[in-house]
């Protein structure tokens, strides 16, 4: 049995190997044509949970070259805000183009 589980890990590092060469490469980063999607958010309350805002950004750009990248960018927010004269509800949005 303990020459059976040396030879299973004995197999398991050496099928490893390939994986950690490859992983010692230098270059790193994204190349020409690949793409990259984010999405982000932000929100804010008061203590009583009276007035509140939040907000949602996604973007989606291409790489240009190694180092370049354009895409486009939209964002929605919303606020709700208490108090003496104002009780509306708050909505706004926007799309923005990008060149990095």
């Amino acid at each position: 049995m303990i020459k059976f589980n040396i030879a299973a890990i004995t197999l398991c590092l050496f099928g490893a190997l390939p994986v950690a060469a490859f992983a010692e490469t230098t270059r790193f980063g994204p190349d020409q044509g690949e793409k990259e999607f984010s999405v982000s958010g932000t929100g804010s309350s008061d203590q009583e949970f009276n007035s509140g805002s939040f907000g949602l950004t996604g973007d989606l750009g291409w790489y240009l070259s190694d180092n370049a990248i354009a895409g486009v960018r939209q964002s929605v927010n919303y606020a709700n805000i208490s108090g003496e004269s104002i009780t509306n509800d708050f909505w706004n949005g926007s799309t923005r183009g990008y060149i990095n």
